[in-house]
């Protein structure tokens, strides 16, 4: 099963394609029997039981065969936030150059791994990113590629702000014009070169060295996202679950202290205290949980080093990150990381 920070983005993605029929709807439009027919499952408007990405790639295959919408990876993308994609996003905040995120989003490939491989490139002139579809699905459009292209063009340009010139980028595609393109040019401000010898994003070199932005209401609404899933019917919610979920947003840029925190959800440290004896933990548990939860995912699902996971999770350095994983799991992050691939393995074979 995929992890919690996966399903938040295909279970967005599910849901910006059920706010995108609802708004080109002329006419009422039943959207229960497309969701039934790739086998999700609704618990209320926007949120669904645990899927697969073949599920959402079955579901966007029946739309465009059966309501003849263009453009649907186009659209989609259009509407995908930062805050869709979970510890991507906690991730690409915590950067301060736009070489930082890019090279964040190669060392966090699980978003999207399942049906899209994502490559960064420079040479003396430019940086690339490249988009390889993986998915085995056919679909009557070219939804993966639209999709993640579409998604990281229009999350760059957010986050340059000001300093983005649509002039000084361009976007090559395989695959040739379909009968929408004035869509690209509608959604993304730019007309892409087709039947090119790859998918590429292309932007100057220079621009690596670009400060992206440091938004603190992006920061809370992905604590406001993960909130929302936790809170969701069948789960229960308490005082240790928002903590978690603000903590997962708030590591990169520092662990606040619990008179922060308790001032953050509206109570005295001296109530939150309480609260959390109440439930079993203190506020320290609660950040070393928080810290080994996200950097076990981060070891499992990712490439980057010990330096940069360490540095994610508000440790000074390597070493103290180390010494604490130890403690926490008895063994070092490299042999948690060697046992659990292992025992994964064993399991597939079983």
């Amino acid at each position: 099963m995929s992890s919690l920070h996966q399903q938040q983005f295909l279970q967005a993605i599910v849901g910006h394609w059920e706010s995108l029929l609802r708004d080109l709807a002329k006419q009422p439009l039943a959207i229960d029997p497309f969701l039934r027919r790739a086998k999700i499952r609704r618990v209320s408007y926007g949120h669904y039981e645990p899927m697969t990405t073949q599920q959402v790639l079955t579901l966007m295959k029946l739309s465009m065969e059966q309501l003849n919408i263009d453009g649907i990876g186009l659209r989609i993308a259009s509407r995908l936030t930062i805050e869709d994609t979970g510890a991507l996003g906690f991730a690409m905040l915590g950067c301060k150059t736009l070489k930082q995120l890019l090279e964040t989003i190669i060392h966090i490939p699980w978003m999207t791994s399942d049906y899209v491989d994502i490559g960064i490139a420079y040479d003396r002139e430019y940086a690339y990113i490249t988009a390889e579809d993986r998915s085995a699905f056919w679909t009557p459009q070219p939804y993966t590629i639209e999709d993640s292209i579409g998604h990281y063009y229009l999350g760059i340009k957010k986050l340059l702000g000001e300093q983005f010139d649509k002039n000084k980028v361009s976007i090559s595609l395989r695959y040739a014009a379909p009968s929408y393109k004035h869509l690209y040019h509608q959604y993304l401000g730019i007309m892409p070169t087709f039947n090119a010898a790859s998918n590429q994003i292309r932007l100057p070199i220079e621009w690596i060295d670009m400060p992206v932005s440091a938004n603190e209401s992006l920061v809370a609404n992905i604590a406001a996202k993960h909130s929302a899933e936790m809170n969701q019917p069948s789960r229960s919610s308490n005082s240790c679950d928002q903590i978690r979920m603000r903590l997962y947003a708030r590591l990169s840029s520092g662990v606040p202290t619990m008179e922060q925190m308790a001032e953050d959800l509206g109570f005295t440290a001296r109530t939150l205290r309480r609260r959390l004896h109440d439930e079993g933990k203190t506020y320290k548990q609660l950040v070393l949980d928080v810290r080994m939860q996200m950097a076990s995912e981060y070891l499992l699902k990712t490439s980057l080093s010990l330096s940069d996971i360490a540095n994610l999770l508000d440790y000074h350095s390597a070493p103290p990150f180390i010494r604490a994983f130890k403690a926490y799991h008895e063994v070092s992050p490299s042999q948690f990381k060697l046992a659990t691939k292992k025992a994964q393995s064993e399991g597939d074979w079983a």
